[in-house]
């Protein structure tokens, strides 16, 4: 449709720009990191109205600023965001490529094949972006989390064999993803492989009992207990820091 082909021009005469120059300056920073900011809220409200504010704010971002050094996060930000509000094939996979253009690391590679699975847009492409990934991924949490994506794909075209191969390499590089392994236990349930089911149920609940106690530990040992806080300054709904000494009176934490 014509604003995908609108937006891919977009990102070719970027492209073009970014190759030759690059512009960088200290309003460029102020008012991305602002946009930033307002994704982050629109994240926490899951707040569509508010993530179309931020697409808007980022197109019109790179039509001031058409060479800012920051096109590898603005791309990647305008794709989450458009995420959040479209599931247009076109229009999130041109983004998909923009974002590939200036970033090619592999755990971009990585959520870029997720967003690509998750809104079911060339599906082919993620799971390869994905797989290409893998090797290079260095994190436990992302090899986890690459095997358990795989492993879901696996699931919907009915390949078993190879989706509990991805369960059991998600739990071998994070055994502390506890998600993986509730993910691994319904899988086997599913499969009525009870003895191993019963098995990694045993597994979870040693895991969760160890965190139990880790946090319990912590919770009775902090420093921070039981001390004055009033210096302390937060967030309110509207995004607004506050110091607790304009409540008056002493407050003390209570767990931490």
């Amino acid at each position: 449709n014509m604003k995908a082909f609108a937006l891919a021009w977009l990102v070719t005469s970027n492209y073009l720009l970014f190759s030759q120059s690059q512009t960088y300056s200290e309003m460029e920073m102020k008012r991305f990191h602002s946009i930033r900011e307002s994704y982050f809220r629109a994240e926490r409200y899951s707040s569509q109205k508010e993530f179309r504010a931020v697409v808007d704010s980022l197109e019109d971002f790179l039509r001031q600023y058409p060479r800012t050094f920051l096109k590898p996060g603005v791309y990647s930000l305008m794709l989450e965001a458009t995420a959040m509000v479209t599931s247009d094939p076109s229009q999130l996979a041109a983004l998909a490529d923009s974002v590939l253009t200036y970033d090619k690391i592999a755990q971009t590679q990585l959520r870029v094949g997720e967003l690509m699975l998750k809104k079911r847009v060339e599906i082919k492409r993620g799971i390869e972006l994905i797989q290409d990934a893998l090797p290079h991924l260095t994190h436990r949490y992302h090899v986890s989390r690459a095997h358990m994506l795989l492993a879901e794909e696996d699931l919907i075209s009915g390949q078993s064999t190879s989706a509990q191969t991805h369960h059991e390499k998600a739990i071998q590089a994070d055994s502390g993803n506890i998600a993986a392994w509730y993910s691994y236990l319904g899988f086997l349930r599913a499969q009525k492989n009870t003895v191993k089911a019963q098995h990694i149920l045993n597994k979870i609940q040693e895991i969760e009992q160890a965190e139990r106690a880790q946090y319990e530990e912590a919770a009775t040992s902090s420093p921070y207990l039981f001390k004055r806080v009033l210096h302390y300054t937060f967030q309110d709904l509207n995004n607004t820091s506050f110091s607790l000494d304009k409540f008056g009176g002493k407050v003390l934490l209570i767990n931490y």
